[in-house]
């Protein structure tokens, strides 16, 4: 055991590493573990603005799905017609 206060992690992990190399194995954990924080951060800083995006979108997302919803409504109505007027057409060839 070191006399200096080190770390749990880097004291039971290596307690017969030099004072100078624990001191140095501590602080590039503590670098690691504040690396990891701010990524974690970033991470939900980008997830927020992200939702904050598609929030923003939602609206005309929506708005585009209903023209979308209407067009597919619309062709179907001409296809429906189409055939409609195929078989009028062709049911009245018949008759003649």
């Amino acid at each position: 055991m070191h006399a200096y206060k080190l770390s749990p992690a880097v004291d039971n992990i290596h307690p017969d590493l030099p004072l100078h190399e624990a001191l140095a194995l501590q602080e590039a954990l503590a670098l690691h573990e504040a690396l990891a924080l701010h990524e974690a951060l970033a991470l939900h800083e980008a997830l927020a603005l992200q939702e904050a995006i598609a929030l923003h979108e939602a609206l005309p997302l929506q708005e585009a799905l209903a023209l979308q919803e209407a067009l597919a409504l619309q062709e179907a109505i001409a296809l429906h017609c189409r055939r409609h007027w195929h078989y009028v057409r062709l049911s009245h060839c018949m008759r003649h």
